[in-house]
């Protein structure tokens, strides 16, 4: 009967887990999508949609929250489900704050369309879109399946996130300095790709963790 209801709240947890990361995709896809088409659309609309998709997602991680705890404090796991619910309980705050980094994204499009005079999106941005679309779809099938090989893969992918963050920086800057007068524009970018790279360190914080729940210790 114990692992009875082990094996029920720890059902509960995976599935609660599964549309928080669903929920996120979606958040994610919609700030994307606002950014590939330089704020064309019903951006005010789009904005609420995606802060009311951050409420459920905030919901969920408290729900999961709940579902560890009662886990760990009721049902007596053992090391290996233990890690389970610890892992789980980490990487759910890098899952909420990827929302939250989602909402500031669409709110900077929306910024950034009602500027007089402005551009349109850098490559470079566009590319890292791309590249931090691709990494959370395989994040969230690493999760899902509870694949450590895949999860380690991701964590070396972003390294070329990274590298790309860079180089737009610098690209950014030198366009700040040659066309001052698209200044605002160029620092509404600036700020998107702060906020894509963050998105791709809670994925390998995520990743991480769930290197931990296989394996028992963390990348180093």
């Amino acid at each position: 009967m114990l692992r009875e209801n082990f094996e029920r709240r720890k059902t509960e947890i995976q599935q609660e887990t599964a549309a928080m990361l669903e929920a996120v995709q979606e958040m994610l896809d919609t700030a994307i999508a606002c950014l590939d088409s330089g704020g064309t659309g019903d951006l005010e609309d789009i904005l609420k949609q995606v802060i009311m998709k951050d409420r459920k997602v905030n919901n969920h991680e408290e729900a999961i929250y709940h579902h560890c705890i009662q886990l760990i404090s009721l049902e007596q796991p053992v090391a290996s489900d233990l890690r389970f619910s610890i892992g789980v309980l980490k990487f759910i705050g890098d899952l909420e704050r990827i929302g939250d980094h989602c909402v500031h994204m669409v709110k900077i499009v929306f910024r950034n369309s009602r500027l007089e005079s402005g551009t349109d999106v850098p490559k470079g941005l566009v590319e890292m879109a791309d590249r931090i679309s691709g990494i959370y779809r395989r994040c969230n099938e690493a999760i899902q399946e509870l694949d450590a090989d895949l999860a380690q893969e991701i964590i070396r992918e972003d390294e070329d996130l990274d590298d790309v963050h860079k180089a737009f920086v610098k690209e950014n800057a030198r366009m700040i300095h040659s066309t001052p007068e698209l200044s605002d524009s160029f620092v509404n970018f600036m700020f998107l790709s702060r906020f894509i790279e963050r998105i791709g360190d809670h994925v390998v914080n995520i990743c991480e963790w769930l290197v931990f729940m296989r394996e028992g210790t963390r990348p180093s």
